[in-house]
């Protein structure tokens, strides 16, 4: 029973990790005490952004101990609002640069959604 259970959980990442997740949360950002609510785009569990349409700011989320570590991304908020139009097929899909953390290193990368 135990196992099936482990198995059901690593199966479960295993599909998150294969596709492109649009959510709407609270999430606190560092030194912050209250969620603001955020449009997130997952890439799997690797990393993800997320825009804060009341004040236009921009954020890049990577997996950390247990919850997600969101920095600021400055200059990038025009960016992130075209991923999340084109993901929502607001927009038409085409490449969109947005910076990326490759091993560490915060690198400028292009990126189509589907």
């Amino acid at each position: 029973e135990r196992m099936h259970f482990v198995m059901t959980v690593l199966n479960r990442c295993i599909q998150f990790n294969r596709v492109i997740t649009y959510s709407e949360e609270a999430v606190t950002l560092g030194g912050e005490k209250e969620g603001r609510l955020l449009r997130v785009l997952y890439w799997g569990v690797a990393q993800a952004y997320a825009l804060d349409t009341a004040s236009h700011k921009a954020y890049l989320g990577r997996p950390s101990a247990g919850a997600w570590r969101w920095e600021p991304l400055p200059d990038s908020a025009d960016q992130v609002a075209e991923l999340l139009a084109v993901h929502n097929e607001k927009s038409d899909p085409h490449h969109i640069p947005v910076p990326a953390l490759i091993g560490g290193n915060r690198a400028q990368a292009e990126r189509t959604t589907p």
